[in-house]
């Protein structure tokens, strides 16, 4: 995959899979807004060039420090809707007294586990990636 190495004023610089460097002028991107580091795919030869980013579905992973619990989104709302009444998804998040207390009221009677439930879908936008993160001492959301 070739990528853009450097940028000047007038001037692209691309790098090739054959560690050859392509310099072309900007007016043959087809996309706006180039930065160092964009993977591109290059079509043409000669003054026939077009360069096309290309699209990625990778997904940023936040660095949220040492103390963050990474758990799967879809295990943590499946818990929470199927078994909230017995706070698993609590002890995912690391709240072992949380867990404990739905076990011995059965959820709040349901009704804690249901606001659970539909916290986590709630959240599920606001989480990029598979994962949700908690800090991993006191079980918050990150």
């Amino acid at each position: 995959m070739a990528e853009i190495i450097g940028i000047k004023e007038n001037e692209v610089l691309i790098g090739l899979d054959d560690k050859e460097i392509l310099s072309i002028s900007p007016d043959k991107l087809n996309y706006t807004f180039p930065k160092v580091g964009d993977s591109v795919e290059v079509y043409g030869s000669g003054d026939n060039i077009v360069v096309s980013k290309t699209q990625s579905q990778t997904f940023s992973v936040p660095d949220y420090g040492p103390n963050t619990k990474r758990v799967s989104k879809i295990a943590y709302v499946l818990l929470a809707w199927l078994a909230g009444e017995l706070g698993v998804h609590r002890f995912l998040r690391g709240q072992v007294g949380i867990g404990i207390l739905y076990i011995l009221t059965f959820g709040g009677c349901g009704i804690a586990a249901l606001v659970d439930a539909i916290i986590a879908l709630v959240k599920l936008s606001n989480y990029d990636g598979p994962d949700f993160y908690f800090d991993s001492e006191f079980g918050s959301w990150k």
